[in-house]
């Protein structure tokens, strides 16, 4: 809670991984993808609930026995080759109650209660926004689709270092805040006027396929222990 307003965590956990099998509820150390999502979510100190939307039995008995609230949903609506994002959005929304909503992933596994912590206050303290989405900083000498530099000039007199080109950011899919009401009245990720909260490529790493799994796992340990992670 925040400003007497209650906040509650919403992790979308599908039953069918396309390019990991099982990925949801694969091994990451100790914890599964899903249980340690759960635990980072927990130790937040502003999130009352974690609800856990999924088609899936086995992951909603998971994420009871871990302590969240687990929402049965329809099996199209998980689907995303079958359902738009708008659609999977808004029949999670429309099943959960609560005054603002973070919406998280499992495959973001190095987000900690510290982080969702620091993007829920700034979304609080946000007058002129409404939403906040996170993002990643690349600052680097890029080039565009048709192979041509768009933050520097490579014939300059001078040729730029990377930590003097323009920065760009990307969105990287760790977490989304809105009042529900905003969320049900959108159907997407953030509104009109979001706030951005830029997250560390470490921090924000996602897992899609089977060898970012394999360089998630050599990184579990060192990230859990920088960054205090444990059950307790």
């Amino acid at each position: 809670m925040i400003d007497n307003k209650v906040v509650s965590a919403l992790l979308p956990v599908k039953a069918f991984s396309r390019r990991v099998e099982n990925k949801n509820i694969r091994h990451l150390g100790q914890y599964t993808l899903l249980e340690r999502k759960i635990l980072q979510l927990q130790k937040s100190k502003f999130i009352d609930r974690v609800y856990v939307g999924s088609d899936s039995d086995e992951i909603l008995k998971v994420a009871e026995d871990f302590g969240a609230l687990p929402i049965k949903r329809d099996a199209k609506a998980c689907n995303e080759s079958q359902a738009s994002a708008n659609l999977m959005i808004k029949d999670f929304v429309n099943r959960v109650d609560t005054d603002i909503a973070v919406w998280a992933h499992v495959t973001n596994p190095f987000v900690y209660e510290e982080h969702y912590d620091q993007a829920i206050e700034a979304f609080n303290v946000a007058e002129d926004y409404d939403s906040l989405v996170s993002l990643t900083e690349i600052q680097s000498h890029m080039w565009n689709k048709h192979f041509f530099p768009i933050n520097f000039n490579p014939y300059a007199e001078k040729h730029p270092f990377a930590s003097e080109c323009d920065s760009y950011y990307y969105q990287n899919g760790a977490i989304f805040i809105q009042e529900l009401d905003n969320f049900k009245s959108n159907s997407y990720f953030y509104g009109n006027k979001p706030r951005s909260f830029v997250l560390d490529e470490m921090v924000a790493y996602d897992i899609n396929t089977p060898e970012e799994f394999e360089i998630a796992e050599q990184l579990q340990s060192y990230m859990d222990k920088l960054h205090g992670f444990s059950k307790t």
